[in-house]
């Protein structure tokens, strides 16, 4: 629909009619229509398209404004006619939508009665007591996804908190507490929500729906109230688009069961419904519009996109009665034809190569073997089965991957005892999804990027289940869209503060949209195209940016070379003091007359030694101590020539520069009066009038602090850097800098970077870049020249030691250092001890009558007492104290 106006008509339930009405413009009926549905709100009114052409014509009905018209309405007897007065509000080619100016108690409840004569149904008894267990099936599928809810809603706003302005913070804030803090009676109101939805459903009476007061107006909504409720609508439609074919199954079978109309309108188990209810019970806290759009996006990701396994459940359920009209949700066989599977045996018998995806699943995928003891109606070996799974996915939820599609597959089975993946499938799944989330670790990557890389995920583990040498094919889209990617986001920056930044961020969330939008389904190759496209653009910006950069360095330091050569010729010849004129000529231009005209090089040297033989003549006329000097005609004539052109070249004060030509005219004449007058008035030189004169243009540094205590690691890392790396800059809020070296003078130890368009952002000396090296504010880029795939592999090699070496230095009760490592620190503590002779403190204590604690709370409540205890000692420490616990108790 086109809008006209920010009304919200939608906020009030609606109910269907069929009311033949008229509509009334300016006067005068202009269509017959139809009353289709009506809340306490407005009406919608079908018009034919022909008749609303019409009204278009002659331009009563103008697109771009509200208009304000009225509805006549007659009773089905015609004893009765009310005319309603209406704003319209929207307009489509089926009709319009209008809202009441004056609510009539009256129209409403006729509207009520006939539509309840209209909706009126029987339906048996047995088919609510279904529809309320399925209720209950969904209550208890909200309630358990709840907490988890909260937990990762209240994360995201602390994220958010970190990267947002000043100004946004205390409303992210604000909702993050509200949020935790009404935890509780938020839940309890969106459960009342979807309940009402269910009643709605589920009775008739169309007028208990209609609570009315009298006089009550309609409330004009502002433009942020209906941009949340667009992104409800949005975010709502991007869940159905992926679950069409479910949803239209379920509302098709509850439609047949209680004999009434049901889409995703109206279906309680709808995302559309159920984003709704949220959104309405949330409306009592006031949160801003970021804040409820940040809790509108957690919600889809966490509890709607959730739910298929659900649908599946409840699909069943109408099944068994007989509901369904004997249609299926498009079951997955779980096996593969025998033939395929000898087929599959026959691949798997001739040798190949280890693929990196295989490489990875090695050491870091989840190697789940099948549980022969558990109950386990199908092992799914097929990959066709699995890779429908896959594409019927949801994007965004942050369970397992392979655990999700086994959900799945028992849903779309009916699998009473569950489904299992074969141990190849799921690790190659565990594989790209450990791949990507290291790949988004990665300092390079903003927060765009990283998004998109978990959106990836889904058609990433698609193509890999496919063929697990995916990323060994370089011509394959996946492998290429990674290698990109990557690339990319050394040219993308972190944050979007500038112009430049914001049009790739805008290229990127469109990519980022797509995949959305598409899922398991994406077309990689499609955005493959899209990304390389992106980095053709930037590398060829950056490269344009850094030519110009360059170039400017170059003519920089050919300007300060002739700077410096002409300060050292006007300090050879002027000494002393010099004349106010001689002084004004310097000030007004002549200086950088000389710089200029000495730059242009040899073709331009004739002019150069003009402008100075001129400079000199004047000085030398204006000698302190003369009383009187006097220029030639023809002389004075060339001397003026040359000062006409020279202010002629380097034009900073016009009028200015034509006064001093006539004041030396008129003081270097014979005879002259002002002769003595500007003479005697002089300027001392000196070299703070040199400084003064000419600014210095060369690059100045600080110079180094000899106090600080050099950092051999930095050293190494500042040895290391090379023209064309990359190191990553750390900014305010979390922002991550890319910065690429562009240039390096080993004479004066300058290094200069440049940005991710190219531009320059750094200009420092080896002391200065040292520095910030060592206090972590810039870090070497490492493996750069690694695929992303090779780097993620190795992050998740070195985290996986880290992990083990963490557990195993960890008390498994207490969550302290154990024996072992205590030992270790003691022993490297005793160590710098003698070399520093620094003097420290051990303390050793034990809980007397522990086994007590034991006896009377089992080793379960003696545990939680040793935790307990060593979160209190853990509060009273200092930031260089450790605690360890180095025996039983």
């Amino acid at each position: 629909m086109e809008r006209l106006l920010t009304q919200d008509r939608r906020k009030h339930p609606r109910f269907k009619t069929s009311h033949p009405a008229q509509l009334i413009l300016h006067g005068s009926v202009v269509t017959d229509c139809l009353i289709n549905n009506f809340s306490r709100g407005g009406l919608s009114l079908a018009i034919d398209s022909e008749s609303l052409r019409a009204v278009r014509r002659e331009g009563r009905l103008d697109a771009s404004h509200a208009v304000d018209a009225e509805v006549l309405l007659r009773s089905d007897q015609g004893t009765d006619e009310h005319r309603i007065p209406v704003r319209i509000v929207f307009a489509s080619d089926q009709g319009v939508g209008a809202v009441f100016m004056r609510p009539d108690q009256r129209v409403l409840g006729y509207l009520s009665r006939t539509s309840l004569a209209e909706g009126h149904r029987s339906t048996d008894p047995a088919s609510f007591r279904i529809l309320r267990q399925i209720q209950s099936l969904l209550q208890q599928a909200l309630i358990n996804r709840y907490d988890g809810f909260i937990k990762i809603l209240a994360e995201t706003f602390l994220e958010l908190e970190d990267q947002a302005s000043q100004q946004e913070q205390p409303d992210l804030r604000h909702g993050r507490q509200a949020m935790e803090t009404d935890a509780t009676g938020l839940r309890q109101r969106f459960i009342a929500e979807v309940a009402g939805n269910w009643q709605q459903l589920e009775y008739a009476d169309v007028g208990t729906n209609l609570p009315m007061t009298d006089n009550q107006s309609l409330e004009l909504v502002d433009q942020d109230e209906f941009d949340e409720w667009a992104a409800v609508v949005a975010t709502a439609r991007r869940l159905e688009g992926r679950l069409s074919q479910t949803l239209f199954s379920l509302s098709q079978a509850i439609a047949y069961m209680i004999k009434s109309p049901v889409n995703n309108e109206n279906n309680p188990l709808s995302p559309y419904c159920l984003l709704w209810a949220f959104k309405k019970a949330q409306d009592e806290m006031q949160l801003s519009v970021p804040a409820r759009r940040t809790a509108y996006r957690v919600f889809a990701e966490q509890i709607l996109a959730t739910l298929d396994p659900l649908y599946h459940q409840i699909y069943q359920l109408l099944e068994q009665h007989g509901f369904t009209r004997n249609e299926k949700l498009h079951p997955l066989s779980p096996e593969l034809p025998e033939a395929a599977e000898q087929e599959s045996a026959g691949r798997q018998a001739r040798p190949k190569p280890r693929s990196l995806i295989e490489t990875l699943s090695s050491y870091i995928g989840r190697k789940k073997a099948p549980d022969e003891s558990a109950t386990v109606a199908h092992r799914v070996s097929s990959k066709t089965a699995v890779a429908h799974a896959l594409d019927d996915m949801v994007q965004g939820d942050q369970r397992n991957l392979a655990d999700r599609v086994e959900q799945s597959l028992g849903g779309h089975t009916g699998a009473g005892g569950g489904v299992e993946l074969s141990l190849e499938s799921r690790q190659i799944i565990d594989a790209t999804e450990q791949l990507l989330r290291m790949a988004q670790q990665d300092p390079r990557h903003n927060s765009t990027m990283r998004r998109i890389l978990r959106q990836v995920q889904l058609p990433l583990a698609r193509a890999a289940i496919d063929d697990p040498a995916v990323l060994n094919d370089a011509s394959h889209p996946a492998h290429q869209l990674l290698n990109d990617l990557d690339q990319l986001a050394l040219f993308t920056p972190s944050s979007g503060d500038s112009a430049l930044s914001r049009g790739v961020n805008e290229r990127l969330e469109s990519v980022l949209g797509s995949l959305e939008v598409a899922g398991g389904k994406a077309d990689l190759d499609a955005v493959s195209r899209q990304v390389a496209e992106l980095l053709t653009e930037q590398k060829s910006a950056f490269s344009a940016n850094l030519e110009q950069v360059l170039t400017a360095c170059a003519q920089e330091q050919k300007t300060a070379v002739i700077s410096q050569q002409i300060r050292e010729f006007l300090q050879q010849e002027l000494t002393g003091s010099i004349s106010v004129l001689v002084d004004q000529l310097l000030h007004l231009g002549w200086v950088g007359l000389l710089i200029q005209t000495a730059t242009e090089g040899e073709k331009r040297a004739k002019h150069l030694q003009s402008y100075k033989s001129v400079l000199m003549l004047l000085n030398q006329a204006l000698q302190p101590g003369s009383r009187n000097a006097y220029l030639k005609t023809e002389k004075w004539r060339d001397v003026s020539q040359v000062l006409n052109k020279g202010f002629e070249a380097y034009t900073l004060y016009r009028e200015q520069s034509h006064a001093l030509i006539t004041q030396f005219g008129e003081c270097l004449e014979k005879g002259s009066e002002s002769y003595s007058l500007y003479n005697e008035r002089r300027i001392e030189i000196d070299d703070d009038y040199f400084d003064q004169l000419l600014p210095v243009t060369a690059q100045t540094y600080a110079a180094a602090d000899q106090t600080v205590v050099l950092d051999p690691q930095s050293v190494r890392q500042l040895e290391q850097i090379r023209v064309g790396d990359w190191i990553a800059e750390q900014r305010l809020q979390g922002h991550v800098r890319m910065l690429n070296l562009a240039l390096h003078e080993a004479s004066d130890g300058r290094y200069l970077f440049v940005d991710s368009f190219g531009v320059k952002a750094l200009d420092c000396n080896s002391p200065e870049l040292l520095r910030r090296l060592q206090s972590g504010q810039l870090s070497l880029v490492e493996n750069a020249g690694l695929p992303m795939v090779e780097r993620a592999v190795e992050r998740a090699l070195r985290q996986s030691f880290d992990q083990l070496r963490e557990q195993s230095d960890l008390d498994p009760v207490t969550g302290l250092m154990n024996r072992r490592a205590f030992k270790r620190a003691l022993e490297r503590l005793l160590k710098n001890s003698r070399q520093t002779k620094n003097r420290h403190t051990l303390i050793c204590f034990d809980v007397d009558k522990f086994t007590l604690v034991n006896e009377l709370c089992g080793t379960d409540g003696g545990d939680q007492f040793l935790a307990n205890l060593a979160g209190i000692c853990q509060n009273f420490l200092s930031g260089d104290s450790t605690l360890s616990r180095t025996g039983d108790n």
